[in-house]
């Protein structure tokens, strides 16, 4: 199975707004999702573990508050990285530590943004860091980009270029038929079903044969 990045942005903006995001933070959750596609990071298997994570759970659970000590936690104790990316921006992107991420590889696109060719920023967690700077970006460990579905504590901040910057892009990605089929299950939730009103109301024949 093959998407193109446009394909990703869509489904992944439906099935995000199935598991009940509001309309602008699907349009980020498909912005971040592509992002992430495009730089050869599993972007879309994010996506479906947070969705299925999150399934059920009011937003304020999983909103992002600072703590006593400037870290950002919630009161569930499980932050939602969408969430948290979009405060993130909106407070200036300039550096911030969360705690009890969820999926965190969903943080690195917000991030990006803040990062340039001349003040790179690093996201990290566990054994694994990215740094992004302007169009280019690196990993700390290559070999085995991490995707876990959590990670105690996530760190951002502007840091040094590593010497191993790229700046090479992919323009489709291929999900797993478990990552497909999650995504278009919660995407189906956005579908109204058919009533004999809109049968009448929308295209084609409605109930006639005029054919």
């Amino acid at each position: 199975m093959s998407w193109s990045l446009s394909e990703v942005k869509s489904t992944v903006l439906k099935a995000t707004r199935g598991a009940y995001l509001p309309w602008g933070l699907a349009e980020e959750a498909a912005r971040a999702a592509a992002w992430l596609e495009c730089h050869g990071l599993p972007g879309l298997d994010a996506i479906a573990g947070l969705i299925a994570h999150n399934d059920g759970r009011a937003y304020a659970e999983l909103a992002p508050v600072k703590s006593v000590d400037g870290q950002w936690t919630s009161i569930s104790g499980d932050l939602c990285p969408i969430i948290s990316g979009a405060y993130f921006a909106d407070c200036g992107g300039e550096q911030a530590v969360f705690k009890n991420v969820a999926y965190p590889l969903l943080l690195v696109p917000f991030a990006a943004g803040a990062g340039t060719a001349s003040n790179p920023i690093a996201v990290s967690w566990q054994d694994m860091e990215i740094v992004c700077a302007g169009g280019t970006f690196a990993l700390t460990n290559a070999e085995n980009p991490t995707n876990p579905a959590s990670a105690g504590i996530v760190s951002i901040s502007h840091c040094v270029a590593p010497v191993n910057m790229t700046s090479s892009f992919k323009t489709r990605a291929a999900p797993s038929a478990s990552v497909s089929q999650t995504l278009a299950r919660f995407a189906h939730r956005t579908y109204v079903p058919a009533t004999e009103a809109s049968r009448l109301k929308g295209a084609g024949a409605g109930l006639s044969d005029n054919d």
